[in-house]
């Protein structure tokens, strides 16, 4: 398994850069909505969107 690894994927340094590119690209995707999520459920009832329908019916 790390020998296709490594022929796929760390021969080539064009090929080893795209993938490290892609993959910080797809960790910070995850990790930020992760922690939005986190956010949101923490403050359920605090954030502004909860409170919209109130503030707009007055």
């Amino acid at each position: 398994m790390l020998r296709a690894f490594y022929n796929n994927i760390l021969r080539r340094p064009s090929v080893m850069f795209t993938t490290a590119v892609i993959s910080a690209f797809a960790f910070e995707i995850t990790i930020d909505k992760g922690v939005d999520r986190l956010f949101a459920r923490i403050n359920k009832g605090k954030l502004f969107d909860d409170i919209r329908p109130d503030r707009e019916a007055s």
